[in-house]
């Protein structure tokens, strides 16, 4: 948490930076393939997260249900 908060300000920076070299075009976190490599794989550890979050709650309804 204390890491968010120091670095979300560069981070900030780095966004507003990348979006005027590409002319507000989110395009440039896509178009080249480490970037876009990067972003898939940022995505595919949210859907993952979410994933077991969904299933954890499943396998607590399921116990619920049985007692």
């Amino acid at each position: 948490m204390v890491l968010a908060v120091i670095l979300a300000p560069q981070l900030e920076i780095a966004l507003k930076q990348a979006l005027a070299i590409s002319a507000g075009s989110y395009l440039i976190f896509f178009s080249r393939p480490i970037a876009l490599g990067f972003m898939l794989l940022g995505f595919g550890v949210i859907l993952r997260g979410l994933w077991v979050q969904y299933r954890s709650r499943q396998l607590e309804f399921a116990e619920e249900e049985v007692d």
